[in-house]
């Protein structure tokens, strides 16, 4: 009977995983990275615009001409950002196409994309629970991007030839750590477009959350405005990911190159000595 029941649950838990793998397909990574990397663009010229009247309005109630000249600047900086963003978002995608890893089986990547939709399932509810306990929206907002960021993970950990992971026969110990190696940096990199945009979304909203204290006494308008600033610089840092990524992933993947030579010394050696 143990036997049966062990069968059935394995039998269970395959139609799950195959389930799994059908909803997280490569049709909903293109929609998903398309769309985000759409609002996140857009978010950051409403940012800008955001910051020039929040700015506007800070500097007559706090009669503070300041106020405005951070925000002008701020605005011109998240426009440049966009530019810079748009570039390196192409350039990171090239970049991961043209430099193949390899392993030996899609068991690693699999194992860990089911533990990723899990740790994002229970981060949600989580956060849904704070959201509802305090009551305040923005944990359920924090929920839904982490739970779209693990989920996206998920979805490139199911299908690795996202990120240019190849299957081989045959692997040295060393090789599939190199695999594994590659296979996190370009994840990495693979994600940066989607949480730019969940990134830069969510730092708008809560831009505007944190404005509405503008209205309030002095001492309410000056919270507010820290905490619009400190949004501000954010909605910058988050901008910026695709040109960190390409950076990162440069000096990654020359840190790879550097163990593989090392790793094919030895094999070069018994050529020579033959």
């Amino acid at each position: 009977m143990e036997g049966k029941g062990g069968f059935l649950l394995q039998g269970f838990l395959e139609k799950i995983f195959n389930s799994l793998k059908n909803v997280l397909s490569l049709n909903l990574f293109e929609f998903l990275k398309k769309w985000l990397t759409l609002l996140g663009d857009y978010g950051l010229y409403v940012g800008a615009v955001l910051v020039i009247l929040i700015g506007m309005i800070s500097s007559i109630r706090l009669e503070s001409f300041s106020s405005f000249l951070y925000s002008i600047g701020f605005a011109v900086a998240f426009l440049i950002v966009q530019f810079i963003s748009s570039k390196f978002n192409a350039i990171n995608e090239n970049l991961v196409n043209s430099n193949e890893t390899y392993m030996t089986s899609n068991g690693f990547t699999d194992a860990l994309a089911i533990f990723s939709i899990i740790a994002g399932i229970v981060y949600f509810f989580m956060n849904l629970y704070l959201a509802i306990k305090l009551p305040k929206f923005m944990p359920f907002l924090e929920g839904l991007g982490i739970l779209i960021v693990f989920s996206l993970i998920s979805l490139i950990s199911f299908n690795p030839k996202l990120v240019s992971v190849k299957s081989v026969k045959k692997n040295s110990a060393g090789e599939e750590a190199i695999g594994i190696l590659g296979f996190f940096i370009k994840l990495a990199v693979k994600l940066v477009p989607f949480i730019y945009g969940v990134g830069i979304i969510f730092i708008v909203v809560s831009m505007i959350v944190n404005a509405v204290g503008i209205f309030g006494n002095k001492f309410e308008m000056a919270i507010s405005w820290a905490k619009v600033f400190k949004a501000m610089v954010s909605l910058l840092i988050f901008g910026l990911l695709p040109f960190f990524a390409y950076l990162s992933f440069v000096f990654n993947f020359l840190l790879i190159d550097i163990i593989k030579s090392v790793l094919l010394i030895p094999e070069k050696l018994d050529k020579l000595s033959k």
